[in-house]
């Protein structure tokens, strides 16, 4: 007998034993009703690998589920879901357990919502041309975003012979409630006024744009394409971000002096869906019955219940994942 042999071979089992113990179990998320094509990220409450964590980020890899290691059960215990042309999906009380899990997560369809354009301004044929690009700019942010929505309704009607247009020309909000009363609105959508100038609180201008509550925009004659974008993003519960400066450049859309707006964080995006006040959830009521959050729209440090409004699963231009 081979002394010498069967003792390596007990070693090399006992060393394979330990292995297989201390590597502990495999838990996967999986997902139901995803987009065709992109990447799904996720952000995991749970603890995992003996670690407690909070917002953990993952991305699918290449047949579409996540490996998310030895995940139980912590003080919070949660996934949300993100994917272009999907909403945020969220699912509550995840059941981690010390064995083998298997979480699927529910995605539900893109969230169509309506808009309602009235031009004031002459010429018509110009303002037409620069609403239509603010909607397709505004389309284009939503979907490379991530954020679930897209544009189902975009009617445009031509407002230049009212004959009560010329009061609203130069316009600040406090004359918001008498243009809907007398140039037209739609209660079921958000509804974008342009006019020649906009004074929000610093003179007037053509380039300014505000939002004034109640579903209502109100664009100068040469507003960017984006700028209804940032404007749309309040009637979502976003604030601005210019005042964060270490997680947030010109480039996001909720930037309040910019020209280059094309960035939405998932923390933003979270927000915009969950907000119990955010349009989703009053005007569209596109998530009826399912739960909503009250985050603060610049919470900078994350929850329980929120993540930080500057959390990325992917990066934003310079700024990376966090």
């Amino acid at each position: 007998m081979d002394l010498h042999s069967n003792a390596a071979q007990y070693a090399s089992g006992t060393i394979l034993g330990l292995t297989v113990l201390l590597g502990g179990c495999h838990d996967r998320v999986s997902f139901n009703n995803p987009n065709s094509s992109g990447e799904i990220g996720i952000l995991l409450d749970g603890v995992v690998n003996g670690t407690t964590e909070n917002d953990k980020s993952y991305i699918t890899t290449a047949d579409g589920h996540i490996d998310v290691g030895d995940v139980t059960a912590g003080s919070h215990n949660e996934i949300i879901a993100f994917q272009t042309k999907r909403p945020a999906a969220l699912v509550e009380s995840v059941a981690w357990t010390t064995s083998d899990n298997s979480v699927t997560v529910p995605f539900a369809g893109e969230m169509g919502t309506k808009f309602y354009a009235w031009i004031l301004q002459t010429p018509y044929s110009d303002m037409y041309t620069r609403a239509i690009a603010a909607c397709i700019k505004l389309d284009q942010i939503w979907s490379n975003e991530r954020s679930g929505l897209y544009i189902r309704i975009f009617n445009v009607t031509d407002s230049t012979s009212d004959p009560d247009r010329s009061t609203f020309l130069d316009f600040t909000c406090s004359e918001a409630t008498s243009l809907r009363n007398n140039i037209g609105y739609n209660s079921d959508g958000i509804n974008i006024y342009y006019v020649d100038r906009v004074d929000f609180g610093s003179g007037f201008s053509t380039g300014n744009g505000v939002w004034c509550g109640n579903n209502t925009i109100v664009m100068g004659s040469t507003t960017s394409d984006h700028l209804a974008a940032h404007e749309a993003g309040h009637a979502f519960q976003l604030g601005h971000v210019n005042a964060l400066t270490t997680n947030f450049d010109r480039t996001n859309v909720m930037h309040n002096a910019s020209n280059t707006r094309e960035f939405l964080t998932e923390g933003q995006n979270f927000r915009a869906q969950l907000e119990p006040d955010s349009v989703i959830n009053t005007t569209y009521n596109l998530r009826s019955g399912l739960t909503t959050r009250d985050c603060g729209n610049l919470t900078e440090t994350a929850t329980d219940e929120c993540p930080a409004v500057q959390k990325r699963i992917w990066a934003d231009g310079t700024f990376p994942a966090n």
